[in-house]
Protein backbone atom coordinates (compact mmCIF):
# COMPACT_ATOMS: atom_id res chain seq x y z
CA UNK A 1 0.00 0.00 0.00
CA UNK A 2 1.07 3.32 -1.34
CA UNK A 3 1.70 6.27 1.29
CA UNK A 4 0.31 9.45 0.87
CA UNK A 5 2.59 12.28 1.27
CA UNK A 6 2.63 14.73 3.58
CA UNK A 7 1.46 17.55 3.79
CA UNK A 8 3.63 20.41 5.23
CA UNK A 9 2.42 24.28 5.93
CA UNK A 10 4.19 26.32 4.63
CA UNK A 11 6.72 28.65 6.93
CA UNK A 12 4.78 32.02 6.45
CA UNK A 13 0.92 30.17 6.99
CA UNK A 14 1.23 30.58 10.90
CA UNK A 15 3.53 32.95 13.27
CA UNK A 16 6.96 31.31 14.99
CA UNK A 17 5.61 30.71 18.63
CA UNK A 18 9.56 31.04 19.17
CA UNK A 19 10.39 34.30 17.91
CA UNK A 20 7.13 36.26 19.27
CA UNK A 21 7.90 34.86 22.80
CA UNK A 22 11.70 35.41 22.66
CA UNK A 23 10.89 39.55 21.12
CA UNK A 24 8.37 39.97 24.29
CA UNK A 25 10.72 38.55 26.57
CA UNK A 26 13.41 40.51 25.29
CA UNK A 27 11.27 43.34 25.79
CA UNK A 28 10.31 42.74 28.60
CA UNK A 29 14.26 42.36 30.03
CA UNK A 30 14.67 45.99 28.42
CA UNK A 31 12.14 47.45 30.47
CA UNK A 32 12.99 45.54 33.45
CA UNK A 33 16.26 46.49 33.26
CA UNK A 34 15.69 50.05 32.50
CA UNK A 35 13.78 50.19 35.74
CA UNK A 36 16.54 48.36 37.98
CA UNK A 37 18.99 50.92 35.91
CA UNK A 38 17.10 53.95 36.88
CA UNK A 39 16.47 52.88 40.56
CA UNK A 40 20.48 52.53 40.57
CA UNK A 41 20.94 55.95 39.63
CA UNK A 42 18.52 57.44 42.47
CA UNK A 43 20.03 55.38 44.90
CA UNK A 44 23.57 55.40 44.53
CA UNK A 45 23.10 59.78 44.37
CA UNK A 46 21.77 59.41 47.63
CA UNK A 47 24.23 56.67 48.97
CA UNK A 48 26.73 58.31 51.85
CA UNK A 49 30.00 60.22 50.98
CA UNK A 50 33.58 59.03 52.68
CA UNK A 51 34.41 61.09 55.50
CA UNK A 52 35.89 64.55 54.27
CA UNK A 53 34.30 64.73 50.94
CA UNK A 54 32.08 68.17 49.86
CA UNK A 55 29.56 66.77 47.73
CA UNK A 56 26.61 69.77 46.93
CA UNK A 57 23.30 68.59 44.89
CA UNK A 58 23.86 68.04 41.31
CA UNK A 59 22.69 66.42 38.20
CA UNK A 60 19.19 68.39 38.63
CA UNK A 61 18.98 66.67 42.29
CA UNK A 62 19.58 63.39 41.31
CA UNK A 63 23.37 63.64 43.08
CA UNK A 64 22.35 64.59 46.75
CA UNK A 65 23.90 62.57 49.01
CA UNK A 66 23.35 61.20 52.36
CA UNK A 67 25.00 62.69 55.37
CA UNK A 68 24.57 60.58 57.99
CA UNK A 69 23.40 56.60 57.31
CA UNK A 70 22.46 55.67 53.70
CA UNK A 71 21.91 52.31 54.72
CA UNK A 72 18.51 52.18 52.37
CA UNK A 73 19.92 53.75 49.46
CA UNK A 74 22.86 51.05 49.37
CA UNK A 75 20.72 48.09 49.83
CA UNK A 76 18.47 49.75 46.97
CA UNK A 77 21.75 49.65 44.86
CA UNK A 78 22.76 46.01 45.45
CA UNK A 79 19.12 44.89 44.74
CA UNK A 80 19.41 47.56 41.24
CA UNK A 81 22.17 45.78 40.76
CA UNK A 82 21.55 41.96 41.46
CA UNK A 83 18.35 42.90 38.61
CA UNK A 84 20.70 43.74 36.18
CA UNK A 85 23.16 40.81 36.93
CA UNK A 86 19.81 38.48 35.74
CA UNK A 87 18.99 40.33 33.20
CA UNK A 88 22.23 40.45 31.54
CA UNK A 89 21.97 36.76 32.38
CA UNK A 90 18.90 35.93 30.79
CA UNK A 91 19.80 37.97 27.46
CA UNK A 92 23.54 36.62 27.37
CA UNK A 93 21.18 33.06 26.88
CA UNK A 94 18.72 34.08 24.67
CA UNK A 95 21.70 35.27 22.45
CA UNK A 96 23.72 32.16 22.98
CA UNK A 97 20.82 30.15 21.51
CA UNK A 98 20.61 32.29 18.55
CA UNK A 99 16.73 33.69 19.49
CA UNK A 100 17.55 37.30 19.41
CA UNK A 101 19.26 38.96 17.04
CA UNK A 102 22.41 41.70 17.09
CA UNK A 103 20.48 44.79 16.45
CA UNK A 104 17.75 43.80 19.16
CA UNK A 105 20.86 42.82 21.87
CA UNK A 106 22.20 46.34 20.97
CA UNK A 107 18.95 48.39 21.56
CA UNK A 108 18.55 46.48 25.03
CA UNK A 109 21.42 47.66 25.92
CA UNK A 110 20.82 51.03 24.65
CA UNK A 111 17.81 51.24 27.13
CA UNK A 112 19.93 50.30 29.50
CA UNK A 113 22.42 53.02 29.52
CA UNK A 114 19.86 55.52 29.22
CA UNK A 115 19.65 56.45 33.07
CA UNK A 116 23.45 56.51 33.55
CA UNK A 117 24.35 58.52 30.84
CA UNK A 118 22.65 61.45 32.69
CA UNK A 119 22.97 60.93 36.34
CA UNK A 120 25.71 61.55 38.55
CA UNK A 121 29.30 59.44 39.14
CA UNK A 122 28.07 56.40 41.15
CA UNK A 123 29.98 53.84 43.51
CA UNK A 124 33.17 55.88 42.51
CA UNK A 125 34.41 59.49 43.11
CA UNK A 126 36.91 58.57 40.33
CA UNK A 127 35.63 61.39 37.81
CA UNK A 128 36.27 63.55 40.14
CA UNK A 129 39.81 63.02 40.67
CA UNK A 130 40.43 62.69 36.35
CA UNK A 131 39.09 66.68 36.68
CA UNK A 132 41.40 67.19 38.99
CA UNK A 133 44.34 65.87 37.07
CA UNK A 134 43.07 67.81 34.13
CA UNK A 135 43.02 71.40 36.20
CA UNK A 136 46.43 70.41 37.35
CA UNK A 137 47.63 70.18 33.81
CA UNK A 138 45.95 73.61 32.89
CA UNK A 139 47.43 75.22 35.75
CA UNK A 140 50.72 74.07 34.52
CA UNK A 141 51.95 72.23 37.38
CA UNK A 142 53.70 68.47 36.90
CA UNK A 143 50.50 65.84 37.69
CA UNK A 144 53.29 63.30 38.02
CA UNK A 145 55.23 65.01 40.95
CA UNK A 146 52.25 65.49 42.74
CA UNK A 147 48.41 64.69 43.44
CA UNK A 148 45.72 67.33 42.49
CA UNK A 149 46.42 68.19 46.75
CA UNK A 150 48.22 71.06 45.24
CA UNK A 151 45.30 72.41 43.53
CA UNK A 152 44.59 73.50 47.08
CA UNK A 153 40.52 74.22 47.43
CA UNK A 154 40.03 73.24 44.13
CA UNK A 155 36.17 72.20 43.76
CA UNK A 156 36.84 68.83 41.77
CA UNK A 157 39.86 68.01 44.46
CA UNK A 158 37.23 68.98 47.65
CA UNK A 159 35.22 66.40 45.77
CA UNK A 160 37.64 63.28 45.14
CA UNK A 161 38.15 60.47 47.51
CA UNK A 162 40.66 62.06 50.21
CA UNK A 163 42.67 58.36 49.44
CA UNK A 164 43.86 60.07 46.24
CA UNK A 165 44.28 63.58 46.72
CA UNK A 166 48.23 63.69 47.32
CA UNK A 167 48.66 60.86 44.51
CA UNK A 168 50.80 61.67 41.50
CA UNK A 169 48.43 60.50 38.31
CA UNK A 170 49.17 57.02 37.18
CA UNK A 171 48.21 57.24 33.71
CA UNK A 172 49.92 57.63 30.36
CA UNK A 173 50.64 61.16 28.49
CA UNK A 174 47.20 60.35 26.34
CA UNK A 175 45.02 59.86 28.83
CA UNK A 176 46.77 63.50 30.44
CA UNK A 177 45.64 65.40 27.07
CA UNK A 178 42.25 64.15 27.10
CA UNK A 179 41.88 65.11 30.87
CA UNK A 180 43.67 68.55 29.80
CA UNK A 181 41.03 68.93 26.89
CA UNK A 182 38.46 68.28 28.92
CA UNK A 183 39.10 70.94 32.18
CA UNK A 184 39.35 73.60 28.90
CA UNK A 185 36.51 73.12 27.99
CA UNK A 186 34.37 72.58 30.35
CA UNK A 187 32.75 75.48 32.84
CA UNK A 188 31.65 73.32 35.53
CA UNK A 189 31.86 69.79 36.73
CA UNK A 190 28.83 68.61 35.81
CA UNK A 191 29.39 69.71 32.27
CA UNK A 192 33.30 68.19 32.66
CA UNK A 193 31.63 64.41 33.90
CA UNK A 194 28.84 64.59 31.18
CA UNK A 195 32.30 65.18 28.64
CA UNK A 196 34.54 62.29 30.44
CA UNK A 197 31.37 60.20 29.84
CA UNK A 198 31.25 60.85 26.49
CA UNK A 199 34.87 60.12 26.18
CA UNK A 200 34.03 56.55 27.94
CA UNK A 201 30.86 56.19 25.57
CA UNK A 202 32.96 56.47 22.45
CA UNK A 203 35.64 53.96 24.02
CA UNK A 204 32.77 51.39 24.81
CA UNK A 205 31.26 51.81 21.44
CA UNK A 206 35.16 51.42 19.74
CA UNK A 207 36.26 47.99 21.80
CA UNK A 208 32.49 47.11 20.72
CA UNK A 209 32.93 47.39 17.18
CA UNK A 210 36.30 45.86 16.62
CA UNK A 211 35.04 42.89 18.87
CA UNK A 212 32.48 42.15 16.24
CA UNK A 213 34.84 42.49 13.58
CA UNK A 214 36.75 39.79 15.06
CA UNK A 215 33.52 37.44 16.03
CA UNK A 216 31.89 34.93 13.24
CA UNK A 217 28.21 36.76 12.31
CA UNK A 218 26.04 34.57 14.05
CA UNK A 219 28.29 34.21 17.16
CA UNK A 220 27.94 38.72 17.32
CA UNK A 221 24.71 38.49 19.48
CA UNK A 222 26.32 36.53 21.99
CA UNK A 223 29.50 38.31 22.08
Amino acid sequence: MTSLPRLVKPAWSEPSSRSLTSAVGLRGLAVIGLIATATLVYAGGRAATPVGVVLEPAFGGLLNPSRVGGTASAAAVLVSLAVMVACWWRVLRLAEQGQVSLRAVGWTGAVWLLPLLVGPPLLSLDAYAYLAQGHMLSAGLDPYSGGPVLLGNDDAVVRMDPTWRASPVPYGPLALLLLRAVALSHGDLTTGVLLLRLLALLGVVAAVGSAMRLTAEKRRPFV
